[in-house]
This record gives structure tokens, C-alpha cells and sequence, in this order.
């Protein structure tokens, strides 16, 4: 039986990526579920296998591991052409929200959201024209398409990743007043943001009315982070005017 074993993350799912690391590394028979898992032997059969023959297809499922393939901005999956957020300057604050709340759900390595995550940035391409420039369907949560981002190749999980945290650096860093920007007050902001999501912040903006806070989720997120920026500026204006005379 011919096995065909992946030579880096453009051969690896998102949905085995994610069972991978899942997998508890305590085991006594862990490296065979491993073995299982990328070469779609039953586990029961793995014992059978050569032991020379085991070790070198463990190492070369490692190896694949390590290797980072190519990162394309366009994927087809199932007849279904899917392409990553083209402009995160555009994304909507619904988006972002979900975006944050997505990505700090990781623990110890693993992300049970991962694919969640991704589905937001990948979505099916609407239109195209001849030199590749694309526009991807409206944001309506992930639940429609996610059974194709477990389909996608691990390079392109990676690649929009790193697309995603260097945008979070760019917004950290472009609303201080709204982060800190290395203040107590900014760490302060930090970390409830990690515990509550971007999403608290929405809330308190519409006072928590629904209604509002869905009208809310589709402005533009630099429109969003400059009146949290104004608003910031003015409540620590507001406390310094307060503040006794000397």
C-alpha cells in the first residue's frame, strides 16, 4: 500500500492540524496515534507496520511539521473558491470582535476556536477580476462554511494568522489612548480586554442596547477605535478637572 504522507503545512488540514494537537503527548501509545492520524492507517494496524519503516515515516510526518509551505491569499475547496480578508483596514467591528474573541481562546498550544478563527478571515469570493483583486462575502458568522476551513491547508491557516496578530500590533499601537500604550492605565485596558473582548467595549459604548450594538457591529473598526479614543481622552480629562487643587 502506497502512502501518501505530507511533506509540510500545504499538505496538512486544518481539521487534522487540530486533532493533532489535541492529542494528549502523556500516552503510552501516543506517537502511534500520531502515526495514525497522518498516514490513515487504522491505530489497530500500526503495530504491524516495520519498525524501520515506522521510524522513517514518524520522521518525515515531523519533519512536515516544521515546514511552513506557501501562503496563498485564494484556495478552492470543494468547488468553492475562498479567499482571505482582502483589506483589514476595512473589516467591520463585528468582525474584529469576533476576530479577538476567536484567538484568545487559546491554551497550552491549543486552540479549540482555531477553525472559528480562520472562517472569519477566509470566506467565499464573490467576484474576481482578471488581475486577481476579489472581493469575499459579507461577514455572517462562520457556521455556513466552516465544514471547508477544516478543509484548508495549514499554510494558509498560518499565513492569515500572521496577517491577523500583525494587524492587532498596527491597532495597538495606532489608539494609545485606547490601549495605553505601555501606561498602568493601558495595562489595565490590556487585560480587560483579554478577559472581556473587544466585544465589552462595544456594549458599553451602545449602553448595552442590542439593537444598537448590531448597527454598532457594522462600522468600520478604525471609526470605532477613534471614538473610543476621543471618549478616553475626554473621561481622563474630565478626572483631571476633577481632581482637588493644591
Amino acid at each position: 500500500m502506497k502512502l501518501l504522507l505530507p511533506d509540510s503545512f500545504d499538505d496538512i488540514i486544518l481539521e487534522d492540524y487540530q486533532k493533532f494537537k489535541k492529542l494528549d503527548s502523556t500516552l503510552g501509545n501516543y506517537l502511534d496515534l500520531v502515526f495514525s492520524l497522518f498516514t490513515k492507517i487504522d491505530i489497530e494496524d500500526v503495530v504491524n507496520v516495520p519498525e524501520k519503516d515506522y521510524n522513517e515515516i514518524l520522521n518525515h510526518i515531523y519533519n512536515a511539521l516544521q515546514q511552513q509551505g506557501e501562503f496563498k491569499r485564494l484556495v478552492t475547496i470543494d468547488s468553492i473558491e475562498l479567499g482571505v480578508i482582502p483589506d483589514f483596514n476595512k473589516i467591520t467591528a463585528g468582525e474584529y470582535t469576533d476576530l479577538v474573541t476567536y484567538s484568545s481562546k487559546e491554551k497550552d498550544g491549543y486552540n479549540p476556536q482555531l477553525n472559528r478563527l480562520i472562517a472569519v478571515m477566509f470566506r467565499p469570493v464573490k467576484s474576481k477580476d482578471n488581475s486577481n483583486n476579489y472581493k469575499i462575502e459579507k461577514y455572517n458568522g462562520t457556521e455556513e462554511h466552516l465544514h471547508l476551513i477544516n478543509k484548508l491547508p495549514m499554510s494558509l491557516v498560518m499565513g492569515s494568522l500572521v496577517l491577523f496578530f500583525d494587524f492587532v500590533e498596527k491597532i495597538r499601537k495606532s489608539y494609545p489612548k485606547v490601549y495605553g500604550g505601555g501606561t498602568s492605565e493601558g495595562a489595565v485596558a490590556l487585560r480587560y480586554f483579554e478577559e472581556w473582548g473587544f466585544y465589552a467595549s462595544l456594549y458599553e459604548i451602545v449602553s448595552g442596547n442590542y439593537f444598537e450594538l448590531k448597527k454598532l457591529e457594522e462600522e468600520n473598526i478604525h471609526r470605532v477605535h477613534g471614538f473610543l479614543s476621543i471618549r478616553n481622552h475626554n473621561n481622563k480629562l474630565k478626572a483631571e478637572l476633577m481632581k482637588p487643587k493644591k
